[in-house]
């Protein structure tokens, strides 16, 4: 899985940056439809995230299509280009879950 953060500047405060921020994240969201899940929102407690305002998760099927996805690399350095002059930052961290093996009793 993969998950980002992304903390906007201080002067970035209104609904109508934030909704467009959102939008842009929808569309990646409906052209990367083959992932196994992503999803991405508004934080809702800002103070405890550091700041970070908006985050997204992607979960790959296995970790060999986390390696090969470039489809999402290159939908999130277009997004953040387009957004730059918003981004005061943001973190990107690939986590691998490993499957629950069945047990047989």
């Amino acid at each position: 899985m993969r998950v980002t953060f992304f903390k906007l500047k201080d002067w970035v405060t209104g609904e109508k940056e934030k909704n467009e921020f959102l939008e842009e994240f929808e569309k990646i969201k409906k052209s990367l439809w083959a992932f196994e899940k992503i999803s991405f929102g508004e934080n809702f407690n800002i103070e405890r995230g550091k700041g970070y305002n908006i985050g997204s998760l992607v979960i790959f099927p296995n970790l060999i299509e986390l390696d090969a996805r470039e489809e999402y690399e290159d939908a999130v350095r277009t997004f953040i280009d387009k957004f730059k002059a918003s981004l005061d930052s943001f973190i990107a961290v690939d986590y691998v879950v490993p499957r629950p093996q069945s047990t047989v009793l």
